[in-house]
């Protein structure tokens, strides 16, 4: 997960990441991802957690959906 202000750079780096990273990766930007996911995944801690600091918690739930993590 890639988190920045509005213009920072994100969507370049995550451009760049696609480019050199040996598997294939989405970016798909946060609100996407939110609206995608079920309602009890966005205000549980097994699912993903966005404070206002930035800070991006994800829990089991959120995990189990990410192929990387099942390797």
């Amino acid at each position: 997960m890639l988190n920045g202000g509005s213009s920072s750079g994100k969507s370049g780096i995550a451009r760049c990441l696609q480019a050199i990273l040996p598997d294939p990766w989405l970016a798909v930007g946060d609100d996407m991802l939110i609206e995608a996911m079920p309602a009890s995944m966005q205000a549980s801690e097994a699912g993903i957690e966005f404070a206002a600091d930035g800070t991006v918690s994800v829990g089991p739930e959120y995990r189990a959906l990410r192929p990387c993590h099942r390797r």
